[in-house]
């Protein structure tokens, strides 16, 4: 739109505006397309595969979203799992990033282990989802509040993202309501053999 009315009106045209405009709009149809040709790709194990300490990833990730949101962690050391690295850093950052769009204050981050295996927690105190939606924001394209401007929201990827690649992991993800009142995803991935406790 802004390049039609440039076109149309090249002498009220701002271009450094324009070009600024343009290649943020570039950037975002290039994540785009990078989420979608991952998601093509996430049907099958990961190519590289080694062993992760999930908590330093989820640390550092963490580390990473400072932004004015209170972000509190609870985890337990020595967290190792099986996994691609780049792809589990990318599934953090997805939900951590969903956590911080959605956040009134304050962000908890869990990772425990348990019978089965590491089990993560991120959960916001923001207005939570509705039951019937719980199943659908996973979904390629879903963004649940229409009203998001474009510069807030994103494309409505991150999570299909971040469940494929959980899915790929032989791990489940799924959302549910939090204590504190917002959204809780709950990520559940195996141990790496001989770290099961």
């Amino acid at each position: 739109m802004r390049l039609e009315e440039a076109q149309l009106h090249p002498d009220e045209t701002d271009l450094d505006d324009l070009l600024c405009h343009t290649l943020h709009d570039l950037d975002r149809v290039q994540a785009i397309v990078t989420d979608l040709l991952l998601l093509t790709r996430l049907g099958t194990a990961p190519r590289r595969v080694e062993r992760v300490n999930l908590a330093a990833l989820v640390r550092a990730e963490a580390a990473r979203q400072v932004d004015g949101r209170h972000i509190h962690l609870r985890l337990d050391p020595g967290v190792i799992v099986d996994g691609d690295p780049e792809q589990i850093i990318r599934m953090l950052g997805n939900l951590l990033d969903n956590a911080r769009r959605h956040a009134a204050r304050t962000i908890r981050i869990g990772l425990r282990r348990t019978r089965g295996g590491a089990e993560l927690t991120v959960a916001d105190d923001g207005e939570g989802i509705p039951l019937a939606d719980r199943e659908r924001i996973f979904h390629r394209f879903v963004r649940l509040d229409a009203a998001r401007s474009r510069d807030r929201g994103g494309a409505g990827l991150g999570l299909a993202v971040a469940r494929g690649i959980a899915s790929a992991h032989h791990s489940s993800l799924h959302v549910e309501e939090s204590v504190w009142g917002g959204a809780c995803f709950v990520l559940r991935m195996p141990l790496s053999p001989g770290r099961r406790t």
